[in-house]
């Protein structure tokens, strides 16, 4: 039997789930009912969408959400909603598993240098040194700074000559005020 990968998270804030938690006003939007990518989606290359989402979709994530015991609404605008209206379910089933799957959660590192030496990555933080064979670099862009978000993706993606779309401001609630309509 071939030995366990190693799996270890580095977050940076004092604890995991902090975007999670505030999504969809606190009630958790899991994702959508119905996706069509040439009406949802802007960008150059919409016609890979479907190849990447191929591998887990929406329908996937509700199998799972509802294979773990957690329930769904879906909402206006096709929004899916976890039905208890609390985020955090979501967030203690994912730390739950990730405990189940020997998975080291090491809070408040701020990750300094990520570098490539010999095939392996050293990823220096605040705290520690750490080094891998295989990375993932996953922080939800740079939307939120109130969570922790920064533009460090983008960095660490020039400093390995990853090509990056510049980020601009989408998917935002505007609300209107129907009053003002013909005001000028």
């Amino acid at each position: 039997m071939p030995k366990e990968m190693k799996k270890l998270i580095l977050e940076k804030n004092i604890s995991c789930g902090a975007k999670l938690l505030l999504s969809g006003g606190e009630r958790c939007n899991v994702t959508n009912s119905d996706i069509d990518f040439e009406r949802d989606y802007v960008g150059q290359n919409i016609k890979s969408l479907p190849s990447i989402f191929h591998k887990f979709d929406n329908q996937d994530m509700l199998q799972f959400l509802h294979q773990h015991g957690i329930e769904t609404v879906v909402e206006t605008h096709g929004r899916v909603m976890l039905k208890s209206g609390k985020a955090r379910q979501l967030l203690n089933l994912l730390l739950k598993l990730a405990d189940e799957n020997n998975v080291e959660i090491k809070n408040e590192q701020h990750v300094e240098s990520v570098k490539e030496e010999k095939g392996e990555f050293k990823i220096e933080t605040n705290d520690a040194e750490y080094a891998c064979k295989k990375l993932i670099i996953a922080t939800g862009g740079k939307s939120y700074p109130q969570v922790g978000a920064t533009s460090f993706v983008y960095d660490i993606a020039q400093q390995f000559d990853i090509s990056c779309f510049s980020p601009y401001p989408c998917l935002c609630g505007i609300e209107t005020v129907q009053d003002m309509s013909g005001v000028t």
